[in-house]
């Protein structure tokens, strides 16, 4: 083999390496700062999941209430009709 053929092929090699290094590295970058993003989202996930809940027990607890008042004010009525 000539010495430019084997000059020639190291630079295809090489322009081969560097044509898809390049895309590899920007995906791996990539991927690692969508991998961040997601770890936030699901800490903001939990805490909303656990404030959700706690609003859950809030309301339940209202409509206890109302439904108590509600029964109340039906035995006063039933009392009044008597």
């Amino acid at each position: 083999m000539d010495e430019w053929t084997v000059v020639s092929a190291l630079v295809v090699l090489l322009g081969l390496i560097v044509t898809v290094g390049k895309p590899l590295i920007s995906l791996n970058s990539t991927i690692i700062s969508l991998t961040d993003a997601v770890k936030v989202l699901e800490k903001n996930l939990d805490a909303i999941a656990g404030k959700n809940s706690a609003q859950h027990a809030k309301l339940w607890e209202h409509e206890a209430e109302q439904d108590e008042l509600l029964r109340e004010h039906e035995f006063r009525l039933r009392k009044m009709e008597e």
